[in-house]
């Protein structure tokens, strides 16, 4: 993905690895995992994007006025990141070596991080909250379970 891309690292990381080590020793195939796990980022992030908060549950910096006069006279909603709506349509790459989830749209990275030399605050859209982070140790564990079985995941 060209837009933006962020690198999570999960308290209690040694854990994710070690399941991952497992699932890989045992012959797991990963993609249904995280395709799983792309899957409910899709409606987390949704939830956070339509409560205009960051993965920490912080309201997104609020709009300049010049930004917010050039909405009205869109006629677009007094909402931030909302222009053509392009930046809420995320889209994740799921395979048996990871999991890639975000944005292609060039200027994904842009409202992530921020652009102060344009005066464009960070407004943290991508990453994972506490409950993300139990649903992704909880998806692997399952896996892990299911391969140990010889079951496969589903």
């Amino acid at each position: 993905m060209a837009g933006a891309k962020v690198t999570v690292e999960v308290e209690g990381g040694a854990q994710v690895l070690e399941t991952l080590r497992r699932l890989s020793d045992v012959g797991a195939r990963l993609r249904p995992a995280f395709a799983e796990i792309g899957e409910a980022l899709l409606l987390s992030h949704e939830e956070r994007w339509d409560r205009q908060v960051d993965p920490d549950g912080q309201p997104w910096q609020p709009l300049s006025e010049r930004h917010r006069e050039r909405k009205r006279r869109k006629g677009k909603p007094d909402k931030i990141l909302v222009l053509d709506q392009h930046l809420k349509n995320l889209d994740y790459d799921a395979t048996d070596q990871g999991l890639e989830f975000g944005t292609p749209w060039f200027y994904g990275a842009t409202h992530q991080f921020g652009a102060p030399e344009r005066g464009i605050p960070a407004r943290p859209f991508l990453g994972l909250d506490a409950d993300d982070r139990e649903m992704v140790l909880d998806v692997l564990q399952e896996a892990l379970e299911d391969a140990m079985a010889g079951t496969g995941h589903s």
